[in-house]
């Protein structure tokens, strides 16, 4: 089985999840550092796995469209909710 962005993501943040009260009521010192540390570097990682399946989808989208009219712009900085927008305003027009 490979892992795909989504389940990469889901594994992450279960892992960070499951250990967080472990960590911040028996660690202490350089081990809870390195937990702050892991916990930021999941952070930063799923965001980039959410920003490379939003141009996905964007890139998705514009097949199924007769008009290209999504911003890439709009899609970095507001990815999932600009994509939800587009998707609305397609659908009523339709």
């Amino acid at each position: 089985m490979t892992l795909t962005p989504p389940l990469t993501m889901l594994v992450l943040y279960s892992v960070v999840a499951i250990t967080f009260i472990p960590m911040v009521i028996f660690a202490s010192g350089w081990l809870l550092a390195f937990y702050d540390y892991i916990n930021m570097v999941s952070a930063y990682l799923g965001i980039g796995i959410t920003l490379y399946m939003s141009f996905q989808v964007r890139a998705i989208f514009n097949e199924h469209i007769d008009e290209k009219k999504t911003s890439c712009f709009c899609t970095f900085f507001f990815h999932i909710w600009y994509l939800q927008y587009k998707i609305n305003k397609f659908n009523e027009y339709n």
